[in-house]
């Protein structure tokens, strides 16, 4: 698991306390919105949207460092055809655990 934290934070906003915040908030904000997009486009076999989806929450989790969330999302993007549905749904789950994680050191 990443050590992410809201100082770590801080200290990729250059000690910048108001844009670490802003950064928080958004990251707070987007990335739920980007993983539910991704169950989603699973749910409903959109294996493109999904890849598209998680190119968009692995953007995001670039500014919080997360490499885990950035390799699981790596992953979900070459599944544009998937054949294993269930490795998909393990992925996913996975990428929901380590989002969850990283909202809650994030959070207030």
């Amino acid at each position: 698991m990443d050590n992410i934290t809201r100082q770590s934070l801080l200290e990729a906003c250059e000690g910048d306390v108001e844009l670490a915040e802003q950064m928080a908030g958004l990251l707070l904000k987007n990335i739920p919105k980007r993983l539910n997009a991704v169950k989603e486009a699973f749910s409903i076999n959109d294996f493109k949207g999904l890849a598209k989806e998680a190119h968009g929450l692995k953007s995001a989790s670039c500014y919080i460092s997360s490499a885990t969330i950035q390799e699981i999302c790596r992953k979900l993007e070459k599944c544009e055809n998937a054949e294993d549905k269930s490795q998909l749904g393990a992925l996913i789950k996975l990428l929901d655990q380590e989002c969850t994680n990283t909202l809650k050191k994030l959070g207030p």
